[in-house]
């Protein structure tokens, strides 16, 4: 997957610059989620192998509240996923910063 600038910064898709018309036809394709959550996915977007809420947390600099509050309203908007470990049957975990097992968000593609 390639990462551009309006995956990681913005989060609006590429349009003309100084093109009132272009910005507003971007504007109009992108889902309606606030900034908090926009800056959330484009983390996530940024990590083809997901995230867990903990790494969430260490990447966007929120505290855990608002950043679970957001994640899991992404999923509820469906722009955030959790995927089965063909192996192991269950959701993909791995170990967060307390050494628990979490489950890794993904991007919905």
């Amino acid at each position: 997957m390639t990462v551009t600038q309006y995956d990681l910064f913005t989060g609006t898709p590429p349009h003309v610059r100084y093109s009132s018309t272009s910005l507003a036809a971007a504007e109009d394709i992108t889902p309606n989620i606030s900034r908090l959550q926009r800056q959330i996915l484009s983390v996530v977007r940024a990590h083809p192998k997901g995230l867990t809420r903990d790494e969430i947390e260490i990447y966007t600099n929120l505290r855990h509240t608002t950043s679970s509050a957001r994640v899991r309203e992404l999923f509820l908007k469906g722009l955030l996923e959790t995927r089965i470990d063909p192996r192991t049957g269950k959701s993909h975990r791995r170990p967060t910063r307390s050494g628990k097992q979490a489950e890794v968000c993904f991007a919905v593609q």
